[in-house]
């Protein structure tokens, strides 16, 4: 798995692509093999984004709903769906991941590159959410 995470503090994670990362010739580039691109994951942060979801969810089936029907509204929350939130917040947003990944500047290259890192960090969180939620 070219994606690795090392637990960094108390419940907090820190992601590395380093095996993604190698030398990239683009101008202003600065991740290699030693200084990689990474990011830390908190627990409390998978909780925080499971609970925003949650309510997103909720806020829009009770405004689907009728003024006068007052039956309760459920859910569900998938872990992909928290997993792709922070993956759009973390990696996705960032404007360096673009010079890690696209060393060729080929559209179709980087597009893979994306879609692999999304696989891994996809099997990566899926191991940290299980840790997480051993501590409660």
């Amino acid at each position: 798995m070219p994606l690795s995470y090392s637990l960094s503090g108390v419940n907090e994670y820190l992601i590395t692509f380093e095996d993604y990362c190698r030398m990239c010739s683009i101008r202003g580039c600065s991740f290699n093999r030693e200084k990689s691109f990474h990011i830390k994951v908190e627990c409390k942060e998978l909780t925080y984004a499971r609970e925003a979801l949650t309510y997103e969810k909720i806020r829009k089936e009770q405004a689907k709903q009728d003024a006068g029907d007052t039956s309760e509204v459920t859910v569900k929350v998938t872990s992909t769906q928290v997993y792709s939130k922070l993956w759009n917040e973390k990696v996705k947003q960032n404007p360096n991941r673009i010079k890690c990944i696209s060393h060729d500047f080929d559209p179709l290259i980087t597009a893979q590159r994306a879609q692999d890192w999304w696989k891994e960090f996809r099997g990566v969180m899926t191991k940290i959410d299980k840790e997480c939620k051993k501590w409660g």
